[in-house]
């Protein structure tokens, strides 16, 4: 009789283990910020369910993407940067302070026209499912998420 109690009571344990462990996944995969604060590419292809052709045509779009807006967040660094040590002067000249504003409000036009585009391809890979999935989970986490310090490539 002791040993059914024990294996009952092991049981109950490992039922209950399980629960707090599926919570926790649940959680971390329906919270608006995810692992990170960031809908990080693995998660979008989980969520959207690729199969192997969109995976493939999905990493082919990613690394792409990639490729074309670190530089120019790089550039966007060095811009802020720039500007911050400019206008530590003691009189910095508001025409120089423009010109800076002007080349870096083109940068950050740049990476939002490539970020767009990027999630334009994306949204055509997916079929109409998938698309309804994209509009609803996907962009609307993404539009929560604050800018990035680094991609997550």
């Amino acid at each position: 009789m002791e040993d059914v109690k024990k294996i009952k009571t092991l049981w109950i344990a490992i039922i209950m283990l399980i629960a707090i462990n599926l919570s926790v996944l649940t959680w971390l995969w329906f919270s608006p910020k995810g692992t990170q604060g960031q809908m990080s590419p693995e998660r979008i292809e989980r969520t959207l369910n690729f199969d192997n052709k969109q995976s493939e045509q999905f990493e082919i779009i990613k690394d792409k993407h990639f490729a074309e807006v670190i530089p120019i967040r790089d550039s966007i660094k060095i811009m802020k940067s720039e500007l911050l040590e400019y206008i530590k002067q003691d009189k910095p000249d508001p025409k120089v302070i423009d010109e800076k504003m002007k080349l870096l409000t083109g940068k950050i036009k740049e990476n939002e026209e490539k970020t767009l585009k990027h999630f334009s391809e994306i949204r055509a890979l997916c079929n109409e499912d998938q698309k309804q999935v994209f509009d609803n989970d996907v962009l609307e986490r993404f539009k929560k998420q604050g800018p990035r310090e680094k991609p997550n490539p």
